[in-house]
């Protein structure tokens, strides 16, 4: 083979594997998405009553916008609130790998905790609406996908 065709082999294949390295390091990127800095809609299937152990098939989204606030959205759009993040515990900077957050909310006057994590077990949010000293309402909803 030509030595000066065989060079220009040499450069475009690695001109290729170099556009291919940064293409894979922007879709590695984009999904290894930061709960503390993105805007993410969880979308649940199942809720368990974890004062029962009852679980019942419940589809609802939750939206979280960065540290900022939660969107939680029922009945397809029809039933929504809205909750103010007052203090965040823990730093999950990829939630597509094992990790979790928990998240102080508010809203009208009322305060709530809600636990977000990954494990082995599969993604889940948890609401625990219990007030000090009363324990009112814990469910746990289970995640199936994350936007």
């Amino acid at each position: 083979m030509d030595p000066k065709r065989h060079l220009a082999i040499r450069k475009t294949t690695i001109a290729m594997s170099i556009t291919g390295l940064l293409l894979l390091a922007t879709v590695s990127t984009c999904l290894s998405q930061n709960i503390s800095t993105s805007n993410l809609t969880w979308q649940a299937v199942e809720t368990t009553d974890l004062q029962t152990s009852a679980t019942t098939t419940l589809k609802c989204l939750f939206k979280t916008n960065a540290n900022q606030s939660v969107e939680w959205i029922q009945k397809k759009g029809e039933m929504k609130g809205l909750f103010t993040v007052t203090s965040v515990e823990g730093n999950w900077s990829n939630v597509s790998t094992a990790g979790s957050i928990i998240y102080r909310l508010q809203r009208n006057g009322n305060s709530c905790k809600m636990t977000i994590e990954k494990n082995a077990s599969g993604t889940f949010i948890t609401m625990d609406f219990s007030k000090s000293g009363e324990f009112t309402s814990l469910y746990r909803f289970k995640i199936i996908s994350v936007q």
